[in-house]
């Protein structure tokens, strides 16, 4: 399996109209029909309306997607679970 780093800055997923064309790429860089993204939202401080908006996007273009938040880590086998992702975010 090649992997990939796709660098960018601003915005990100949040402008659902402007970014949903970088989204798609990026998704498509796994090579899955539902790849599982996760999203650590340190810069933003966690804040619920982001993450919130990040489900929202990345399920609507059929990912699976979860929330590593670094204020509240979860216990357990942290590498094991940033590993079973295919895109980190």
């Amino acid at each position: 399996m090649s992997k990939h780093i796709i660098a960018m800055g601003g915005s990100g997923f949040f402008n659902l109209k402007t970014n949903e064309l970088m989204n798609r790429y990026i998704l498509k860089q796994t090579g899955k029909k539902h790849p599982k993204v996760c999203f650590i939202p340190t810069a933003i401080g966690d804040k619920k309306s982001r993450m919130t908006l990040f489900h929202k996007c990345f399920k609507r273009l059929g990912a699976q997607t979860s929330i590593l938040s670094l204020y509240n880590a979860p216990l357990g086998d942290l590498e094991k679970f940033v590993l079973s992702h295919d895109v980190i975010y």
